[in-house]
């Protein structure tokens, strides 16, 4: 399977409540410069995305190149929910189903560390607006390879 994750664009530093910060225009360009890097890669499966307003508006951009996905919210994505509460969802993906993550951090990157198999790789951050593709049979720590990783 592969798995892709997405960090949302660059926010507002903050707002009434976190989970209603917004992206900000140096944001949504992160985002449109990753996804042009994107174009030409096999990009499918099922999407799922954060319910914090940034993480949904990164999901529309992501979706106005590749309007064929679709995204259901879930709050397994929040920025603090620990990596071993959002395992076994992943690990009940059919064989061979891609999947598509848009959220936070620390999530994502912790989630791109207990998954790389490379040492190397899973000292990578996941900064705003930076996209990992992984490769992986089965959803176990250091089972995945590393395909692409972009950056804005």
């Amino acid at each position: 399977m592969r798995l892709l994750l997405l960090r949302h664009g660059h926010a507002e530093a903050w707002a009434s409540a976190d989970h209603e910060r917004q992206l900000t225009e140096k944001g949504r360009q992160q985002l449109r410069s990753v996804l042009e890097q994107s174009r030409g890669r096999p990009i499918a499966g099922q999407g799922l995305v954060s319910p914090y307003l940034r993480a949904r508006q990164s999901v529309t951009e992501f979706v106005s190149f590749y309007p064929q996905l679709s995204f259901e919210e879930t709050p397994l994505l929040s920025p603090d929910t620990p990596v071993s509460e959002l395992l076994p969802l992943l690990q009940r993906q059919q064989p061979g189903q891609d999947l598509i993550l848009v959220g936070h951090n620390p999530l994502l990157s912790s989630l791109l560390a207990l998954l790389l198999a490379s040492e190397r790789d899973s000292l990578r951050h996941m900064g705003t607006a930076n996209m990992a593709c992984l490769q992986t049979d089965v959803v176990e720590p250091s089972s995945a390879e590393l395909e692409y990783f972009l950056e804005p």
